[in-house]
């Protein structure tokens, strides 16, 4: 069985701070699983002609694509100014992840309603970093130790800061070393044999991490849409695209509301 990789981006704040906006209510992570050899031979070569067929090749200062630069046009990402670049670049994304091959990619999304959790748990909540890592890695770990025959993944998080790393470090430790409330440590243990996450900066130009970083933010709006939950504004038209597109690479397990 070839092995996986999951590369995990985070959307929204990891604070409990001034949860009743919106905005600020929301904490989501989106994990990106493909099989290791599918990734090394396909996918990254179709993310860099992708980047390459839309922007200004520079070797010694590649386009990494991060989705609030691309929003605000900033940097290489100025040509999509203009609203003829702009659609033609928007197409391709919504072409290069419609194209992809569904027996060696998954999407998942764990989104923490933070402040319903705050409710229900006021003098015991949990880090919402750390918690909704451990619901997302166990939601894979079920699709690749049961359906995929018990293949075995590599987890790369994006750097966020000492603190940020260390909560989701841990969270991926403790799974390892003590289980879950219905599944052994052994379980997991198979699923993810590393002992620790790898964590990558965004200027090492990781393919898994830039494709994890355009959906994250997609991705969790439409489960908040999905659960009646109210949205710091109506998602786009390219939003709404970019979620039919990856909708056959999400299974019933995919996305999650965690309160």
């Amino acid at each position: 069985m070839e092995p996986y990789r999951v590369y995990i981006d985070e959307s929204g704040d990891h604070s409990y701070k001034a949860t009743t906006h919106p905005s600020k209510r929301f904490l989501g992570l989106m994990g990106f699983v493909v099989e290791s050899r599918y990734y090394i031979d396909t996918v990254s070569a179709r993310l860099e002609a992708l980047k390459r067929a839309h922007f200004r090749f520079e070797p010694d200062d590649p386009v990494i694509l991060t989705r609030k630069r691309i929003i605000d046009k900033k940097g290489p990402f100025g040509v999509l100014a203009n609203p003829v670049a702009n659609a033609a670049w928007e197409d391709a994304v919504i072409e290069f992840f419609a194209a992809g091959d569904r027996s060696k990619i998954g999407y998942f999304t764990v989104v923490m309603d933070k402040e319903r959790h705050k409710q229900r748990y006021p003098a015991a909540r949990w880090d919402p970093y750390g918690y909704a890592a451990a619901v997302l890695l166990n939601r894979i770990r079920g699709l690749l130790y049961f359906r995929r025959g018990k293949a075995t993944a590599s987890v790369i998080a994006e750097a966020r800061g000492k603190s940020e790393d260390a909560q989701l470090q841990a969270a991926y430790v403790e799974m390892r070393t003590d289980g879950s409330g219905d599944r052994p440590a052994a379980e997991y243990r198979a699923t993810y044999p590393e002992a620790e996450i790898r964590f990558r900066r965004k200027a090492e130009n990781i393919p898994g991490l830039q494709i994890a970083d355009l959906l994250a933010a997609a991705q969790k709006e439409k489960v908040i849409v999905d659960n009646q939950l109210p949205l710091a504004r109506p998602s786009s038209m390219f939003t709404q695209r970019l979620n039919e597109a990856v909708r056959p690479f999400v299974n019933r397990y995919g996305q999650y509301l965690l309160e």
